[in-house]
């Protein structure tokens, strides 16, 4: 992913090589998300989309539980298909967090699933 006009490149790039060399996904997923949710902010959907994307996969392969955990990248995600035109993959996103959102028995989670 390339860089982000305003976000503090350096420091995010050390964060992320940090995460790498000591093997910390969940670091690693926090620099992906925060990449993506600047991009959002900056409206910039695609980059969004795409660091949104990596970030919940990493989240998903730790199998921790999104809904309920934060960063919540669910919710972000779906907004960055909407808004580049990718309507199917943010239903899918949008299914998978409301499920876990139910499951997860949270008024907390179910509201932002809703957004």
């Amino acid at each position: 992913m390339g860089p982000v006009p305003g976000l503090d490149e350096e420091m995010v790039a050390h964060q992320e090589t940090l995460s790498e060399r000591l093997d910390l996904p969940y670091q690693r997923m926090c620099v992906r998300a925060c990449r993506g949710l600047h991009a959002l902010a900056s409206g910039d959907a695609e980059t969004a989309a795409d660091a949104l994307t990596a970030a919940l996969a990493i989240k998903r392969e730790c199998e921790i539980a999104d809904a309920t955990t934060h960063p919540v990248i669910g919710a972000d995600l779906v907004e960055a298909l909407m808004r580049c035109g990718r309507a199917e993959e943010a239903a899918v996103e949008a299914t998978a967090l409301h499920d876990a959102a139910t499951r997860s028995g949270r008024d907390s989670a179910l509201a932002l699933a809703e957004r």
